[in-house]
């Protein structure tokens, strides 16, 4: 019993593990001349507070040795198996052509570098873009200036997007059996989501945290955080994945700022959003603590508007 609740756990929970695992991949944790309190570097630091992050979010107990080390315990019971582990790397070198040591892409069942992946920098004062080789000047798409510690990326290159799918009738039911089952725009409030349909074959889970992004239909753009531990999504409903590279607030703010973009990507007798629209989309991001101030002065400002 034990061994098959652990891999349903996991593999309701593979998305974001990946995920997880990524966003240790994506810091270029080689070692460096030794700063206070980062004996090892800034990004062998980092690398353990991410970890720390990770180890949490999922329950074990850390301790941090002065960034030297940390460790990770499950449980307070008496110790029956250590694993140790390295989150830092050894110097990537050079020479890679089947992947980029730091740019992580699932294929073929393992972790590579994407090669269609977009990268967007600054030379001689204009925005490039170099995809598939190319490069080519995309200042008339660059809304806005950003600060030298913001970036701009492509939304699918820091997000993992979920598109969900329908269930025949006899797939779900009324009587609370199984999992929630989000079907549309009429399962989201503004706060949260409404439940009145369950299954109990769920394939496309959303969990407590993900963006959900109103995709077909009617209402068509709207957004809502999911507040629920796990649910399963119709075809109506795209998610956005809980990060801990992210600020979900902030992805949401994002995407609601987009609003009248996304919209206009709609397409058909019956108005959609097509997967491409959402990661093609142009996004500003900031460090993660400058995401939470973003929402947070949001919030204000939104509060101080109703007073007025």
């Amino acid at each position: 019993m034990r061994k098959e609740e652990l891999r349903t756990y996991i593999e309701n929970h593979e998305s974001e593990m990946i995920e997880d695992l990524k966003s240790l991949i994506r810091i270029p944790s080689e070692k460096q001349a030794a700063e206070p309190g980062k004996p090892f570097g800034a990004p062998a630091a980092e690398a353990l507070a991410q970890g720390i992050e990770i180890l949490e979010k999922y329950g074990f107990a850390v301790t941090n040795y002065d960034n030297y080390a940390i460790a990770a315990d499950f449980n307070q019971e008496e110790k029956g198996l250590d694993i140790l582990a390295h989150l830092d790397v050894v110097p990537a070198g050079e020479g890679w052509q089947e992947t980029d040591p730091f740019t992580p892409l699932i294929k073929e069942g393992k972790i590579k570098k994407d090669k269609h992946e977009s990268v967007i920098f600054r030379r001689d004062n204009s925005h490039y873009e170099k995809l598939d080789g190319i490069e080519r000047c995309i200042d008339d798409e660059i809304p806005f200036e950003i600060p030298k510690n913001w970036k701009w990326t492509r939304f699918g290159q820091v997000i993992s997007l979920l598109s969900g799918t329908d269930f025949k009738p006899e797939e779900y039911n009324d009587k609370q059996q199984g999992v929630p089952y989000i079907t549309g725009a009429s399962s989201l409030s503004e706060h949260g989501v409404l439940i009145n349909r369950w299954t109990e074959v769920p394939r496309v889970i959303v969990n407590r945290g993900d963006v959900l992004l109103v995709c077909k239909g009617s209402g068509y753009g709207k957004t809502v955080i999911c507040d629920i531990d796990e649910a399963h999504i119709a075809r109506q409903i795209m998610a956005i994945k809980k990060m801990t590279t992210l600020d979900m607030p902030y992805i949401r703010v994002f995407l609601q700022a987009n609003f009248e973009q996304i919209k206009s990507k709609g397409q058909g007798v019956i108005p959609g959003i097509d997967r491409n629209s959402v990661l093609n989309l142009l996004f500003p991001l900031p460090p993660l603590l400058e995401q939470r101030h973003i929402v947070e002065k949001q919030r204000e400002l939104f509060n101080a508007i109703t007073l007025i």
